[in-house]
């Protein structure tokens, strides 16, 4: 899979099949989406090409307001190269970008610079200045430009809506098993192992502290979860605190920790993948150290039973 951060080095590929959007999670949903471009493309003998932006738009939309983010940039990229993209096209998202209006976005950047016969595009989707681009635009489009519109229906699911938004709100509860299955596949936080201050080791529960990569994540509702943990050469069964270790009166800023069930070699400076499987409890202040471990020893039976559910 090609990427391309501006259109200096872009060939413009009019045999293309081409889909937009900010794909926040690369969810059911979008995985819908996606593959109704490849295999458009595959039918067609032409090239399947996603459009999509950097910063996340909502984050230029509302100055100054926290947006929290289901994948980053290179998470996303991982994923679409996974769902067999040939190309990503990531557009820098300023103020002077979204000035553009929905007729220019199409004509002049997606059309013209870019290039694409069929353009698919999810039944909700809107695009351009003030979100006015919409279906209805593209088609009233097709004949003068000559391509084909193709819309892709929501994704029904009896349980689930399967919106960015609503597996925010999910993830905001704890409710981790949920948004794995709206997403497809578990929720992840990445980050380096730092050095933490020792608590753990000392009960027999030593954890890797994490620096999540991206300030703009999701990070779950506080609590324990048992967790599937990344590193180099390795999937690790445990899990993850998520809180301010209020048994310690400490008043730190929010950590995140996670034990690995299995001894491992040091992992400090290391970057590792949690992958929140199911929530165990929420957070607790504990009177003791004593009373802490007993909870801990608790939470670990807890967690093997609940991860070997998912082999």
């Amino acid at each position: 899979m090609d990427v391309f951060y501006d259109f200096t080095e872009l060939e413009l590929l009019q045999q293309s099949v081409i889909t937009v959007g900010a794909f926040d999670g690369v969810h059911k949903g979008h995985q819908s989406i996606i593959r109704a471009v490849t295999e458009q493309a595959r039918l067609c003998g032409s090239n399947s090409t996603l459009v999509t932006f950097h910063p996340h738009p909502a984050t230029i939309l509302v100055p100054g307001k926290k947006y929290d983010l289901l994948t980053t940039l290179e998470e996303k990229l991982e994923i679409f190269k996974e769902l067999g993209l040939d190309r990503v096209v990531v557009i820098s998202f300023t103020d002077e970008f979204r000035q553009l209006d929905s007729l220019q976005f199409v004509c002049d950047i997606l059309f013209k610079r870019i290039g694409f016969c069929d353009f698919v595009i999810g039944y909700d989707h809107a695009f351009g200045k003030n979100r006015e681009g919409t279906v209805s635009t593209l088609r009233s489009l097709a004949d003068e430009l000559k391509f084909n519109v193709i819309e892709v229906p929501e994704l029904v699911d009896s349980d689930f809506s399967i919106k960015s938004s609503s597996i925010r709100q999910l993830l905001k509860r704890g409710e981790v098993k949920s948004a794995s299955y709206a997403l497809g596949r578990p929720f992840e936080l990445r980050g380096m192992v730092v050095v933490g201050q020792g608590r753990g080791r000392m009960m027999g529960y030593p954890t890797a502290n994490i620096h999540i990569n991206s300030s703009d994540k999701l990070i779950p509702r506080p609590g324990v979860y048992a967790v599937k943990v990344q590193t180099e050469n390795n999937s690790h069964h445990g899990m993850c605190n998520i809180g301010f270790r209020p048994t310690f009166n400490d008043n730190s800023d929010m950590s995140i920790e996670a034990h690995i069930f299995e001894r491992i070699d040091d992992l400090y400076d290391k970057q590792i993948h949690i992958q929140f499987m199911e929530y165990v409890r929420d957070e607790q202040k504990f009177n003791s150290m004593e009373e802490l471990k007993i909870q801990l020893d608790d939470d670990r039976q807890v967690s093997r039973r609940a991860l070997n559910a998912f082999e």
